[in-house]
């Protein structure tokens, strides 16, 4: 079992939904379905080439309490920053879920 003290950060999980506007277009949100409390941290030594470009992905490892509402069609959303899962990596022995996530750019020419 995880310990209480170790999940620290309160993280959402958001789920997608695909509405009709008024031209009859496809649009997609993003709606919150389950909140929790989790351990996040920081991918280390993380480091990619991506045409002839070194960069470093911002990606996460965050661990909660196991939970059916959770799947791999979800983003998270943590510190005003959102994610899409990566994995989900799920432990019956302490009933936690290992959850990697990458940082979704969402700049919108601000």
């Amino acid at each position: 079992m995880i310990s209480a003290g170790l999940l620290k950060e309160r993280i959402t999980f958001l789920q997608a939904e695909t509405m009709q506007n008024d031209f009859g277009e496809q649009v997609q949100t993003w709606k919150p379905v389950y909140c929790c409390r989790a351990d996040v941290k920081f991918s280390k030594g993380s480091r990619a080439i991506l045409a002839g470009e070194v960069w470093n992905p911002t990606s996460v490892v965050i661990t909660c309490r196991l939970n059916c509402r959770i799947n791999a069609r979800q983003r998270i959303k943590w510190a005003e920053n959102s994610y899409t899962i990566a994995s989900i990596n799920p432990d019956s022995s302490d009933r936690s879920l290992t959850i990697i996530a990458d940082l979704i750019n969402e700049n919108n020419g601000r």
